[in-house]
């Protein structure tokens, strides 16, 4: 798994360290990412798209809440190119 250090601003640190179950997703989003153990936004970035797709849990309507919800905080940007 690779690792990826993100340099941004004070408020988006907060948002992505927090746990999913504090995140304003769906009750099925929340237990999809913790499934796949996920603990917050900053595992789900560092994980890459292709961990979400590959998976044999994949749910892309899951996938897309999360996906939505980055891009609704300006932060869908930090995953790519992983």
């Amino acid at each position: 798994m690779t690792h990826a250090i993100f340099i941004m601003e004070p408020n988006y640190e907060e948002v992505l360290s927090q746990p999913v179950s504090e995140l304003n997703l769906s009750k099925e989003s929340i237990c999809y990412l913790e499934r796949l153990n996920t603990k917050t936004l900053c595992d789900f970035i560092c994980k890459g798209w292709s961990y979400y797709n590959e998976s044999e849990q994949a749910d892309s309507r899951c996938f897309n809440e999360v996906i939505s919800f980055l891009r609704e905080r300006k932060l869908l940007h930090l995953m790519e190119g992983l």
